[in-house]
This record gives structure tokens, C-alpha cells and sequence, in this order.
């Protein structure tokens, strides 16, 4: 009987995952249509882990994964990436993933770019931080989702950095980060004044409200760039009930996001039987 309270006991006190991750840390380096990705992780490990996945949505070039002695196994099956990390027993590990990709930017108009990652893990992360270094000849532009942490400026290139702490498995943390060349040389002057207003701004109110809600527009952004992408893996021109098909969106929803675009000269709609003909504006 002592026994199997025991091991009751024991079974209680077993942590729930079989790792989480202590720190993620992502670096990256912005330009024209594509990004340099490094991503820093701290691994506490429980149990036996041989595989660590990363999942992505579009192709990585360039692709390294090490730690601090040396290339570590890895290989990509479909829209996972396989690091071998073969952990052993209770410890902490460091390793990085590193990337090129231009997946999650998307051109919007006037030569603006929207750089929109979405992250998600499937085990707690107790530290996250993100930091997006923007070129010299690029300026930052609406929209700039969620608030900056802090911001600086390096050897005439911008800094804005984003820390979030205890995500909980399946949580998303969505940024948004409109950018665009330099037409003017006092850009990113004029930059760093307006994120100083806005974080103050964002403090005040924060203050009086108690808790910002989400604007609406940075969703309505991030889901334009899941129709784009779709319309352009299909040559740039698709039928409207085939896009709301690949897409998952409801019929309204897509119809919305549509007008939208078509407002802003990035689509356009002709009659094609029951349904549009949408072609992607050159």
C-alpha cells in the first residue's frame, strides 16, 4: 500500500512536459523583401529528448543549426525542421537555428513591405525576446505591432526590440513591422521620435485602461498576407470560391479582405462565371 502511494506521489511530482524552453531569442536582420533569421534556444530538459522540431511556413534558405561545439544533425520533412539534439536526463542546452527566408514579408504599395511573423510553441517558454535591426536606407512605417520594449539606434541602422515573458503552450505572439526605403535622410530620425511617443503614448494609456485591446487592422493585415500568398502560388491569378477554399476563410471573410486589396490597387477582380477572376496587380 506504502508503495503505491509512493509512486502515486512520484507520478504527481513528474513535470508536465517532457522539456520547455527557457529563453528564445530571435535576431533578425531586415531588408527588401527578405530576412536574416538567428534563433537562440535554451532547452530545459526533463526527460529523454532526441528531437527538437521547428516548424516553418515557407522554404529556409541557408540553413545552419549548431550549438557551441559545432553542426548539429538536422534535417526537413514537409514544413518541420528535425534538429537531432539527443538530450539525456535533467539539463539545460543551448543551440541556434539559422535561416535566410522571404516568406513572411509581403509587398503592400508604394514600395512598402510588411515584415509579419507569428510565433507559437507547444511547450511554456518562460523568456522571448525579438530583435529586428532595419538597414540604413530603410525606414520603419505603420504598421508597429505590439509597442517596442526598447529601441536604439547601431552604426546608422535602427533597432527595435520586443520581450515577452511566460508564453503558455499555443499562445501566439504576432508582430507587425511596416517598412520602406529612406526617402529623406531624417527617416529614421524622425523614426525614433515617433516610437518614443507611441511607447510613452501606449504607457499613459495603458495606465488608463488597464489593458490595451488588440487594433483590429493588424489582424486584417496578417491574414491579407495568407490570401496574397495563396493567390501567388497560384501564378498570380486564382478563382474567389478556389481562394476561399485554400485559405480556410469563410466566404465573408475573404470577400472583405478582397475589397480591401482591390481598394488599395494590390488585386483586382473580374467576372468569371458565378464567381471573380482575382489577379494580383503587377
Amino acid at each position: 500500500m506504502l508503495a503505491w502511494i509512493l509512486m502515486a506521489a512520484l507520478l504527481l511530482q513528474s513535470p508536465e512536459y517532457p522539456y520547455e524552453i527557457g529563453e528564445y531569442a530571435v535576431t533578425i536582420n531586415i531588408s527588401e523583401g527578405k530576412v536574416h533569421e538567428r534563433i537562440d534556444i535554451t532547452l530545459e530538459n526533463y526527460d529523454s529528448l532526441d528531437i527538437f522540431e521547428y516548424s516553418f511556413l515557407y522554404p529556409l534558405e541557408n540553413l545552419e543549426v549548431y550549438d557551441t561545439t559545432g553542426s548539429i544533425k538536422h534535417e526537413i520533412r514537409s514544413d518541420l525542421l528535425l534538429c537531432y539534439v539527443n538530450l539525456r536526463g535533467s539539463r539545460q542546452y543551448t543551440f541556434t537555428i539559422e535561416f535566410d527566408t522571404a516568406g513572411y514579408t509581403s509587398p503592400v504599395k508604394e514600395g512598402k513591405w510588411v515584415f509579419s511573423p507569428i510565433f507559437q510553441f507547444s511547450v511554456p517558454v518562460h523568456n522571448f525576446y525579438i530583435e529586428i535591426t532595419i538597414p540604413a536606407d530603410m525606414a520603419v512605417v505603420s504598421p508597429i505591432y505590439p509597442t517596442p520594449t526598447s529601441f536604439y539606434s547601431y552604426r546608422e541602422s535602427l533597432v527595435v526590440k520586443w520581450k515577452k515573458e511566460d508564453l503558455e503552450e499555443g499562445e501566439e505572439f504576432l508582430i507587425l513591422l511596416g517598412y520602406k526605403p529612406v526617402t529623406t535622410p531624417s527617416s529614421q530620425r524622425f523614426l525614433i521620435y515617433y516610437l518614443g511617443i507611441t511607447a510613452s503614448l501606449a504607457f499613459v494609456t495603458g495606465l488608463y485602461l488597464g489593458r490595451r485591446e488588440k487594433p483590429r487592422p493588424e489582424y486584417v493585415v496578417a491574414d491579407e498576407k495568407v490570401v496574397l500568398d495563396v493567390i501567388k502560388k497560384a501564378g498570380g491569378k486564382i478563382i474567389q470560391s478556389d481562394l476561399v477554399k485554400n485559405t480556410g476563410f469563410s466566404k465573408a471573410k475573404v470577400s472583405k479582405i478582397l475589397s480591401e486589396l482591390e481598394s488599395r490597387n494590390v488585386i483586382r477582380k473580374e467576372k468569371y462565371k458565378r464567381s471573380n477572376l482575382i489577379f494580383l496587380e503587377e
